[in-house]
């Protein structure tokens, strides 16, 4: 017997790497240990497992289409661990030369296992939802249970404006800025941001209540009831304007979902008004772009000394973070530039500014900006296809679309990769747990969204 042969005996086994995925991205939704490098290792591993127990399946139709996603990922991810960012705080101390070349290990681990389990028929959906979200909520639970024990519910009312004190050193944010997180294996003082992204992202599975009859599947409604419930309780205890912004923005998806799908006649509106969205925002940011070029130091010396585009382009709080992001972008820092200059003199510290997409301009340079712009949208619009061709139950076809949609909307304004307060934590968006099932999801459904081939039988007469 053959060396193939014998790999294809195997595929009958597949379900032993669909079981291990689900623990693999079960530590991920957790953010086990708080490692990418543990992260990057597991998801290694378990594309090694699923090639030599799916060979058998693979396609090349599936791959050409999973090939086309992952690319941009790859010139991404390479950007990122040679670029001046990430080498300038390897050279500091803030992250490890492991951690560094595990960046594009592991976003292309993520988005191979994504596709190789979209071809593993033993691998379900539903499981590997109830999985992701149960991880979440365990993670939601300790922070939750963190904050009840050192602060009390509430605390970002009742000690609104109050400082901590640790060793003597005041905290650099109020009380209820702040909450109390597991990083790795110990809770920290982080702020109330990075808190409420997990709970925020728990709540999405509350469209599933929707979606499940009481009734006729009891137990899977219990289950994600139970989700919601804790969600909700997150939210509430630990009370912010952020967690009323992700309910808001959770709820303006699910109607809109709804409203395109059961009312044909708003579904022109809705298209005009997200076009109109687009080429507004698309405006802006070029408005902005150009803003922070010296190569245009005209027009920005117009907008400078017109008080209201000043105050709009410049001045106010939100978008001076971004400026830092485009300084001289299509300049000198086309590449991309460090927070602190690759030597033994220490440059200018530049922070992230709370948006990944801003972010990334930092990270990668224009041409990973691009590329991981061009991985979003080819990815948004396989959900197409996927709607169309894959077999999946329609209810987690868009719980999927809802998870992916509420973190980057979310993202896009408020992600926080500076979180500790006591602690000088880095952690971009590209190192997070739920950018890396954003990858796999992206990556399974541009798997799942491939028409399936019809087998014909074909009669030959065979004429003497």
């Amino acid at each position: 017997m053959s060396f193939k042969e014998r790999l294809n005996k195997l595929s009958k086994y597949a379900i032993v790497p669909a079981f291990l995925a689900m623990e693999v991205f079960a530590f991920i939704g957790f953010s086990f240990g708080g490692s990418f490098v543990l992260y990057g290792s597991l998801t290694l591993a378990l594309v090694v497992l699923l090639i030599i127990f799916s060979i058998r399946e693979i396609n090349r139709d599936g791959l050409t289409n999973t090939l086309i996603l992952l690319f941009p990922i790859v010139m991404f991810s390479l950007l990122i661990c040679l670029g001046t960012y990430m080498r300038s705080h390897v050279y500091v101390g803030d992250y490890t030369l492991a951690e560094e070349i595990f960046v594009p290990i592991g976003l292309i681990s993520v988005c191979l296992c994504g596709y190789l389990l979209g071809i593993n028929k033993t691998f379900k959906l539903k499981t590997f939802l109830i999985v992701l979200y149960g991880s979440i909520a365990a993670l939601v639970l300790v922070n939750l249970f963190a904050n009840l024990i050192n602060f009390g519910p509430f605390h970002t009312l009742l000690y609104k404006g109050y400082y901590m004190y640790y060793a003597g050193k005041r905290s650099s944010v109020p009380a209820d800025k702040m909450a109390y997180t597991l990083e790795g294996f110990q809770i920290i003082e982080s702020s109330i941001t990075h808190y409420v992204l997990y709970p925020g992202l728990l709540l999405t599975s509350v469209f599933m209540l929707f979606k499940t009859s009481f009734k006729q599947e009891k137990k899977l409604f219990l289950i994600y009831a139970l989700y919601t419930l804790i969600a909700v309780l997150a939210l509430v205890l630990v009370p912010c304007l952020l967690g009323l912004v992700f309910v808001i923005l959770i709820g303006a998806i699910i109607g809109i979902i709804y409203l395109y799908n059961k009312v044909e006649v708003v579904r022109k509106p809705l298209r005009i008004a997200m076009y109109v969205v687009i080429i507004l925002g698309a405006l802006l940011f070029l408005i902005m772009l150009i803003n922070n070029q010296s190569v245009f130091s005209g027009i920005s010396d117009v907008i400078a000394n017109n008080s209201l585009l000043n105050r709009l382009f410049n001045t106010n709080g939100i978008v001076s973070k971004y400026n830092n992001m485009l300084t001289d972008v299509i300049g000198k820092n086309f590449l991309g530039y460090a927070s602190m200059q690759v030597s033994s003199v220490v440059g200018v510290e530049v922070h992230m500014s709370g948006s990944f997409f801003f972010d990334a301009f930092m990270f990668s340079g224009v041409i990973g900006v691009v590329a991981l712009s061009f991985y979003l949208i080819k990815g948004l619009f396989n959900f197409k296809k996927y709607f169309l061709n894959s077999d999946d139950e329609k209810r987690y076809k868009y719980l999927l679309l809802i998870f992916i949609l509420t973190f980057y909307a979310f993202s896009f304004l408020f992600y926080d990769g500076e979180y500790g307060i006591y602690y000088s934590i880095y952690r971009p968006f590209y190192m997070s747990g739920p950018f890396l099932i954003t990858l796999f999801i992206f990556a399974y459904i541009a798997t799942k969204g491939v028409k399936p081939v019809k087998e014909e039988s074909v009669n030959e007469e065979i004429t003497a």
